[in-house]
This record gives structure tokens, sequence and C-alpha cells, in this order.
């Protein structure tokens, strides 16, 4: 671990009572802070008292790989285009800027071996590490010096490798699509194209996103040379955090380098950073080279050598600057301990900028610059998310009634749900089902119709019960049992119930931010295409984080298993397209299957070993979809045959075992039980993507129960009908029905959670009130905030002020504040809370401060502080929670014990909300 002055290295966590209890000080005013709130003032109060090592405690469960992932994201890539057909000006791709990249957490693209991943010679987290740095530059640039580098490397990889095998392009003739569609050629045109911004956006979306799932397939990208059956973790997540403080340490020394004066004494102390960088490099390079199955080859081994090198650079640029000899030595497989550090040497800035380009741009070819499209694989399941802006004065800016959605491409990904890292757990609503009813609700819609279907969305989740998710660490060690295979430490368990109630609480305040940009985004705000599908993509990402963490969503009752759903798909798919419709996309992943799939081919009349060959033929030539397909497949769902049958719908089910029976003993059903025999497959079906029972609701109060398994009901039925329209035209009855049995509070809900077509004019005036309150609020929390003798007017501005004055007295008072957005309704008490306490924890920095909040709690501290440093001064513990900190302070300085040092809290400005520009990222006042 880096051990630099200047910069705080990331360290193992250490909490709530394990870390008052250890000898680890705490480094920051921060992290008192984070102590505070989540345990209490007794916690940080016996902190500062000396403290002994306790025996020495195992280590926390190590969590396998995927686990390590980040599950708190979510991808997706949005198309849109103007109603009229039109489009803005083409500009060049140097007047289009990068905003943001954004990977899939978890899910990663087919390697060459399929599904398994198997291990990595270039860690994948460095890969998308290198691409999120591209962040703020300019498409041409990125073209220049990213994407046409990496496919034209991914060729030579191909060149390098047909020298022993001149038929690998055949042997990977996917990726050979890729390379052909993404030639020199094809880059050469595209950097040089003019394009209206909107087009830039998904050319280059599409092919970062083709540039991933390409090089995931390459020879050389994973290999099998490892023991057992998956490659050990190697801790990528600690080297990310490493380097990233590490390049903030660089490149406050940068000046000290380049100074003569300062250079000598820099370098040295540079020098002694080389073996923590090799050490922490180490974890992103694997080529299993003492196994048979690693790459030995020593061409193919200067192959990956020289793109680690490129990617490492793009990653952490300072700490390749210096260090890029260090790293080499890392690659070459050398120990740490024979690295010379003379080696580090700091480059002239002359020699830096004399420096050769890494990439030259070859000529166009006679295409006269347009981009030539070919047909390429399709890879839906993995989106890359981009945000971009336009500095071309010629955009125009439309209103969402100006625009439509031609199609959202969803990640085959999932995030937490509220279980965190303890699993999935069971879905009340498959996520397959929410994934593709989403992906069907967006496409071909008007921009403003989705957005009132996404009002009523975030208003869904809105009125969820989060009060037991917000107050209650909820996690178990038998949560944990199925996914970690055996119960974490009680440590672990504490640290999870902490880092997740703080998650909850985010995403709890990203649902009200939403509904805010969702009615901003439809009182007749205009805004630019690419300001529109950032917000969009964004918003989407947002509502797929909320709704898997929301407290509807999933819940624990043993062990989760698979209802059936890739089996309702096939069968539901093939009875949507029989009435006319079509289903274009195909499930998320679901829930592994724990029983034999039904063997019945739906291409088929009958399994074989369920008819004889004479009565195959006869139902061969029969021309109805229902007799062919569907009654067959009732048999085998129900019939004798079936080992273990599932009845959903209870109410059917003596009637349905007379149907079976009867089709058992080879009778002909007549018309009418024909029809009930499709009625109850068909509900069946559907059901199978519905798991609910009273335990998903049994933490909400009894008198709301009822309501919210309603809407549990609720959100199945509109999945559906988003998915399956034709099916919900001719069968809705049925769903319905199962739905009324179950709850009798379909009714209301339905009437209060059923999304609008259009915005009335009312409506609009309302959001509009809404919105300029918020702004009266945020205004006058902002005066109140540097004036105390500010005077509000309206009632909006006289919360704030009473709201901010309220979060100050909880910071003398001690009382634990969860972190809120200011967003949100009593966002000045969270801002009043953390002024006081970013007062009283950092008193010096804040001297001069002209916050109220701040001066108060610099005021209380200063106070205990001078108070304790007399020792005739009795200890008033009634006294306020600054006055206490500073007291004791000063009496632990009396004892030998040093104050733990300082960090400047970060302080957020109140910003005015401007509805007429939303930003593509939520704006944090």
């Amino acid at each position: 671990m880096f051990q630099t002055p200047g910069y705080t290295p990331s360290k193992p966590h250490t909490d709530g009572p394990a870390a008052v209890k250890g000898t680890q000080p705490l480094t920051s005013s921060a992290r008192l802070l984070q102590l505070q709130k989540a345990y209490g003032n007794q916690a940080v109060l016996q902190l500062m008292k000396k403290r002994i090592a306790p025996a020495s405690a195992a280590p926390p469960i190590q969590l396998q790989d995927e686990e390590q992932e980040d599950l708190s994201t979510y991808t997706n890539t949005v198309k849109i285009s103007r109603e009229d057909g039109g489009n803005d000006q083409a500009v060049t791709a140097d007047l289009i800027t990068i905003g943001s990249i954004m990977f899939p957490g978890s899910y990663r693209p087919p390697t060459k071996t399929g599904a398994k991943q198997n291990a990595h010679s270039i860690s994948w987290t460095l890969l998308k590490h290198s691409y999120a740095a591209a962040k703020g530059m300019d498409v041409e640039t990125f073209l220049t010096s990213y994407a046409k580098v990496d496919w034209l490397s991914l060729d030579e990889q191909l060149k390098l490798l047909e020298k022993k095998n001149p038929d690998i392009r055949d042997e990977y003739v996917e990726l050979n699509a890729y390379l052909e569609r993404y030639d020199a050629a094809y880059m050469n045109s595209l950097i040089a194209a003019s394009h209206p911004p909107l087009k830039w956006m998904e050319l280059v979306q599409s092919l970062v996103t083709d540039l991933f799932v390409a090089i995931q397939l390459a020879p050389l990208t994973t290999h099998t040379g490892y023991n057992g059956d998956r490659p050990e973790y190697h801790g990528e997540g600690q080297s990310n955090k490493d380097f990233e403080s590490f390049e903030s340490y660089l490149k406050q020394k940068e000046p000290l380098l380049q100074d003569n004066s300062t250079r000598d004494a820099a370098l040295l102390e540079l020098r002694g950073h080389a073996k923590n960088v090799m050490k922490s490099a180490k974890r992103y390079w694997d080529l299993g080279a003492d196994h048979p199955h690693g790459v030995q080859d020593p061409e193919e081994i200067k192959y990956l050598q020289a793109e680690f090198q490129k990617i490492f650079g793009r990653a952490f640029p300072l700490t390749q600057k210096y260090f890029q000899p260090a790293v080499q030595h890392v690659l070459e497989g050398k120990q740490e301990a024979a690295f010379d550090d003379n080696l580090i040497v700091v480059p002239n800035a002359a020699d830096a900028e004399n420096a050769p380009a890494n990439v030259q741009n070859q000529p166009v070819n006679a295409d006269n610059g347009m981009v030539v499209e070919k047909e390429v694989p399709q890879q839906d399941k993995f989106q890359v998310r981009m945000g971009m802006d336009s500095t071309s004065p010629f955009v125009q800016v439309l209103t969402a009634g100006e625009l439509r959605l031609d199609h959202v491409k969803m990640s085959d990904d999932r995030v937490y749900t509220k279980y965190y890292r303890s699993g999935q757990k069971s879905h009340t609503v498959s996520w397959g089902l929410i994934r593709d009813s989403l992906i069907a609700e967006a496409k071909g819609k008007n921009m403003e119709e989705f957005l009132l279907l996404m009002l009523s969305k975030w208003e869904f989740l809105k009125n969820q019960d989060w009060t037991y998710l917000l107050t209650k660490p909820f996690l178990r060690g038998s949560h944990y049992e199925k996914d970690l295979r055996k119960q974490p430490q009680s440590e672990t368990l504490v640290r999870h119930n902490q880092e997740n109630q703080e998650r909850l609480q985010d995403i709890h305040n990203k649902i009200e931010a939403n509904i805010l940009k969702a009615k901003a985004s439809l009182v007749d705000v205009k805004m630019t295409e690419l300001a529109w599908t950032s917000m969009l993509q964004n918003m989407i990402s947002d509502y797929v984080v909320a709704y898997n963490s929301s407290p509807l969503a999933s819940y624990a009752d043993g062990a989760a298993v698979s209802n059936g759903e890739k089996d309702a798909n096939t069968y539901l798919k093939l009875l949507e397209e029989h009435l006319g419709g079509n289903v274009e996309e195909e499930g998320a992943q679901e829930e592994e299957e724990e029983e034999v799939p039904d063997s019945v081919d739906p291409s088929m009349q009958i399994e074989e070993d369920n008819a004889s060959e004479e009565e195959a033929e006869d139902v061969e030539e029969l021309p109805d979809f229902y007799d062919s397909v569907w009654i067959p497949k009732f048999k085998n769902e129900f019939g004798k045959k079936k080992k273990k049958k599932v009845y959903r719908n209870k109410s059917s089910e003596k009637r349905t075992k007379e149907l079976a029976k009867k089709l058992d003993s080879k009778k002909v059903l007549s018309e009418v039980e024909k029809n009930e025999a499709i009625n109850i497959l068909v509900r069946q079906q559907a059901l199978k993507h519905l798991d609910v029972k009273k335990t998903a609701v049994a933490t909400a109060p009894q008198e709301d129960q009822e309501t919210y398994l309603a809407m549990i009901f609720f959100e199945w039925e509109s999945a559906i009908k988003a998915k399956y329209p034709k099916i919900w035209e001719t069968y809705n009855n049925l769903f319905r029905g199962h739905s009324e049995e179950n709850s009798a509070k379909m009714g209301e809900v339905r009437t209060q959670y059923e999304p609008k077509h259009q915005a009335s004019a009312l409506d609009k005036e309302i959001w509009k009130t809404e919105l300029y309150q918020r702004r009266e609020y945020l205004e006058a929390a902002y005066q109140a905030r540097r004036d105390p003798s500010y005077q509000p007017a309206t009632p909006a501005a006289k919360l704030a002020k009473q709201d901010y004055e309220a979060g100050i007295l909880d910071g003398r008072n001690g009382v634990r504040v969860l972190p809120r957005n200011p967003l949100i309704q009593n966002g000045a008490r969270e801002t009043g809370h953390r002024d006081y306490s970013s007062g009283m924890f950092a008193s010096e920095k804040h001297a001069a401060t002209p916050f109220v909040g701040v001066r108060a709690g610099v005021a209380d501290y200063n106070r205990g502080f001078q108070e304790g440093q007399d020792p005739l001064v009795m200890r008033d513990g009634t006294e306020t929670y600054g006055y206490l900190y500073g007291f004791d302070t000063a009496r632990q300085v009396d004892n030998g014990l040093k104050r733990p040092a300082e960090e400047e809290l970060d302080d957020e400005e109140y910003r005015e909300i401007k509805i007429q520009k939303l930003d593509s990222e939520e704006e944090e006042f």
C-alpha cells in the first residue's frame, strides 16, 4: 500500500464498534463525522480515549471476483429523433465533447470460450478505467488516440497469430466481422466526417460498445492458465483506489519536479514509491505464465506488454509518465526487490514536447469522408453509456413533445437489490420481464409521453415503504449462505449494513430528484438533442438502480429459485406472434433453473414419448396453433409425466387437474374445455414472472400491506401489458382477475398509477408552481446560510431558514442525520447539520467562514477546547456536541494523543435551479 505524504491511501474497512476498539486512528474529520452519523456520539468520544489493541481477529470474508464488481450503476443507450424528421447542422468531430463514459457494472460480453470469462491477461477493470479517463476529450481526439488505435491493435493481434495459424480469422468469425467494419479506412473516414451532433453520439456510443465486445472475443484477451474452477481474484479494485490517490499526489508534485531548485529532492521522494507502484500494477497483469494453458509465446507476451502500457497510461497518465520502467519491470515478471530505483527519471519538458505522437492519421480513402454502414453482429446485452455535448453554435433546442424515442437498449446486467452484497434474493416480478417491458414501452413513443410514463414509475417507487430500509440494519448472516457459501463475520456484516443504508438513502434521494427532473422536462423546457439523450439515459439508469433496490422489488424467503421464466418467455412469445404481435427483445438473465425445463419443442406438436406415431401424425395435420402447440404444452405442464407440478392460480387448480387427467387418458377436449385449458395455461405462463408472498410486504405497517401487495400485482400486469400487448388485449381479464382475487385494493392502485398519455395544461401549471417553490426554497437557504439577520417573506423561504437553523440545532445536539440531497424537501436541514459539523471538526480551516452554521460549530469547539485545557474545569455532559468534542480533544492533547489529521470537507454550494438547462447529471445544490 502506498504511504505517500500529501494524500490519504485507501485502507481496508474499519467499521463501527470495531473501529472504536482498534488502535488504527481515523485519519480525517470526514471519517469522524461518518462514524458519528452511523453510531452516535459515544463512538466518537470513545475513539478519542487511549485505546488498547484487541486480540487479533480473523480477517473479514473475502468476496469472490464477480462480487467485487460495481453493481451500483447501470448502463443503457437511447436513440431519439425529431418528430418532423429534421436534424441539426452537420459538424466535425472536434466540436463534440465526451462528457462521460460508463460501462455495465457486472455483465461482461462473451469471451472466445463463451459466457465463461476465464482469466484476463490484462485486467478488464483497468480497461474500463482507461476509457472512463476520456471524459472531457473531444471526439476527434478520442477517435484518433483511443478508438482507431485499439481497433488497429486488435487487427495486429490477429496478424501476429496468423504466423502460427493461417486460419485464425476463420476461427474467429465474429471478431473478424468487427475488424472488417472498423478497419483503417472506416476509422479515417469517420474522423474526417461531418455529422449532426446526435448522429455523432450514436456512432461513437455504438463504436465503443462494439470495441469492448470485440476485445472480449480476441484470442489473447483471456486464457485458461489457472488452477481450479476459476481464476484467482487479484484485488484490482484496491489498485484502482491506490492509483487514483497516487495520481492526485503526483499532480501536486509536478511543479516541484519541473523546478530545478526542488527537482532532486522531489525525485528522491518519488523513487521511494517505485516498489509500491509495482505491487499495485501487478494486480492488473496475469498471463498465467507458470501454467501450460497460459500465454507463453514471447511475441504474444511482447504484444500484451505494449497493450498494457498503453491502457495503463490512459488510466493513470502521471504514474506511467514517471514510473514506466517500474511498470515494465512488472510486465517482464521480475522481482520487485530487483528494481533499480534510479531508473525513475523525470523527463525534460523539451523531450516530452518533441516526443513522437502515438498515432498518425492515414489518408482518407476515396469515399469523400462518408461513413459506410456495414453489417456487423449485434450485441445488445452490453451497452456503453456515454454523455456528450456540442460546442457548435448551430444546434437547436427542442421541447420533449418535438422528439420521439426510436429505441432503448439496456445491458443484461443485474444491479444490487435491497439485499446488497448478500445476493439478489427473490424478485416479486422477474427482472427480465421488467427490463424487456421498459424497452417495449419506450420504442416509438413521443418523448413527452415517455416522460409521463417515467414520472408515474418514479411516483410508484416513492410511495413504497422505505422507512424500514432506511432505519434498520436489516441484513442478516443467513442472507449470505447461498451467495457466499458461508456467513460473513460480524464486522463484515456491520460494514455491509452501514454501506447499504447509505446506498439506499442515496437511491431514495434520487427518486425525488428524478421526479423533479421529469416534471421540469415536461413544462415546455427546451434542450439540445444531446442533452435530452444524456438526461434520458441517466434517468433510465437511475430508475433501474432504484427499482431493483426498492422495498417491493425483492424479498428473502428461503433460497431464490427459478419460476420457469425462460419457459414462459418461449411460449408467450409464440402466442404473441400468433396473435399478430412481435417480441423483438430477449429476456434478461434469470435465476438459474433448478429443474429440467420442459422438453417440448414449441415447433413440434407433442413430445414423442407422450403420443403414438399415429397421434403425432394426426396432430401435425392440425392447422390450429392452440391444438398444435398450446394443448400439448398444457398436457406437458400439468399431466402425469410432469414430476413437479405447480398450480400458480389456486382457484383453478381443481379444474386444471380434471382437464389434465382427461388429456392423459387420450380423450379429446370439447371446445369449451379446450378454451378453459388455453386460458389456464396463458395465465400459468404469465404467472411464472410473478413471485409474491405475504412475506414480501411483512415489514410494512399492517394497514398498508394490502395496498403494497396490490402494487406488486399492478407492476406485473403493467409489464405483461407492455411486453406482450396482443396477449394483454386478448387475455387481460385473466390477469386482472388473478390480481383481484389476491388483493382488494387493485382498483384504487390502478387508478393512482396508470400513466397519462398527455400532460394537461393544469398539470404543467401545478408542476411549474412546485418547481418555482423549490427554487424559492433553495435561494432562501442560500441566504440563511450566509446572513443570520435574513428575514424571508414567502412560506417556502421561511421553511428554508427554519430547516437550516434546525440542522444546526441537530448538530449541536449530536443528533444523527442521514445523508440527504439538498434537492429534496428539508435539504437545508442537512446543510445546516453539515455546516455545523464542518466547523467543529475542522475549526482552524473555517475560522473565517461566511456560513452561519460553520461559525456556530467553530465557536462551540473553540469554547470547549479552551475550557478543556484548564484542569480545574469539570466536563459538562449537557453541553453542545461541538463543545464536548473540543473539550475532549484538549484533554486528549494533555494525555499525549494527537488530534486526528484534518481534511477539507466538501463544501457544496447552493445553486439556483435552472429549469431551462437541465444537466445530464443530477444537479447537486
